[in-house]
């Protein structure tokens, strides 16, 4: 059995509910601000109806695969003949739910990339001429499209007609199907570079619009949440290269650094399925919060009046006592020189009043101090 790692049963349910609750919440915040602020609906707001759709489903479905038990967990020790020819129920289970699996991620993933295409059109596209934007965008519209389409196809009929070999033995499905896990990492790695492309270009875009530096930068932060959903595809991405690389001939498989043994096809499959939900749910929130600038902005603008009075506020307290510290310094100081002078003025006057009023030298004294004295 692979070592324990964070990919078992309460992460499975956990990522189940919480991206379709974080997702709905943010599907309801961009239509709260379309409705609020456009009155009207684009292409973008249609097409991330079915992706919200399918978002939850695969949530829904890594939950129950979760909670049944065979989405989480490790398979138990089997030769390499158990595992190519048998057929326990977990095992049937684990590969039925692939199969709607992989056709739904690709329906969600592609439609979670158009919705985003149609929104940048939305905000870059040019009036009147077409502009190069227009080109590329159009040219990225229809690549996705083509991809969409070409691998629900392939998902659908990976064993041709024989679609029982599908859920059926590891020999059936070597023997009747193409190579899955080929078929997996052809499409992980031409979605991480359609999403590399599709979040460059607005980050492109950008620095040729008139506006200030500051609006740039906040722009430029908007768009670069789509780096989440491009390192969750690499992710993806690097684990299905790594059994590839592996096969089944070797004992054990390394998988991101967790070591699995060959025969634990459910640890494996469990760790794929992970990080495509993590990709699914991240690129669904990232569609969805691009679109919410505005009810952000509007929200935050009494908050950070609020922050900017207290600071304003507190500016002016430290400026106030510092003025006070420094003028009572000065006045400290003109006291000192006042006392000074006062004292001084007082001993010289007291030493000429006591000058005049110093009493004359008897004159027996001065006789005797002359030698001069008459003692008869």
């Amino acid at each position: 059995m692979g070592s324990y790692h964070y990919v078992n049963f309460a992460s499975v349910t956990a990522i189940g509910i919480i991206f379709p609750v974080l997702g709905l919440i943010a599907l309801g915040i961009r239509i709260y601000g379309r409705v609020k602020y456009t009155r009207s609906l684009d292409i973008d707001d249609v097409l991330i109806v079915p992706a919200a759709i399918l978002m939850v489903a695969a949530g829904v479905g890594m939950v129950i695969a979760a909670q049944m038990g065979f989405v989480g967990g490790h398979a138990p020790y089997r030769t390499f003949e158990e595992l190519m020819f048998g057929k326990p129920e977990r095992q049937l289970m684990l590969e039925k739910l692939e199969y709607a699996y992989w056709i739904g991620h690709v329906l969600v993933i592609g439609f979670t990339k158009l919705t985003f295409l149609f929104f940048s059109r939305r905000i870059f596209r040019g009036r009147g001429a077409q502009t190069k934007f227009d080109y590329v965008n159009w040219l990225m519209i229809g690549v996705v499209t083509v991809w969409m389409v070409a691998y629900v196809f392939l998902e659908i009929f990976m064993c041709g007609l024989n679609f029982w070999a599908a859920w059926d033995t590891v020999y059936a499905l070597r023997t009747y199907c193409m190579d899955t896990f080929a078929l997996l990492t052809s499409c992980a790695i031409t979605n991480w570079v359609i999403d590399l492309a599709i979040f460059a270009i607005p980050l492109v875009m950008i620095n040729s619009l008139q506006m200030t530096a500051r609006r740039k930068v906040q722009a430029s932060l908007v768009f670069a949440l789509g780096l989440f959903t491009v390192i969750a595809g690499l992710l993806r991405m690097i684990i299905v290269c790594q059994v590839v690389e592996n096969g089944l001939m070797s004992p054990t498989i390394t998988l991101l650094g967790t070591t699995f043994e060959t025969t634990d096809n459910e640890g494996t499959i469990s760790l794929i399925l992970f990080w495509t939900y993590v990709e699914i749910g991240v690129g669904f929130l990232v569609v969805c919060l691009v679109a919410c600038g505005r009810v952000f902005d509007e929200a935050s603008a009494p908050v950070l009046r609020k922050l900017k009075s207290m600071v304003s506020a507190a500016t002016s307290v430290a400026s106030r006592a510092s003025s006070r510290s420094s003028l009572f310094s000065e006045n400290s100081k003109d006291e000192k020189d006042d006392h000074r002078i006062s004292v001084s003025t007082k001993v010289e006057v007291v030493s000429k009043d006591e000058e005049k009023g110093m009493p004359a030298v008897p004159e027996w004294l001065q006789a005797s101090r002359r030698g001069t004295l008459d003692l008869d």
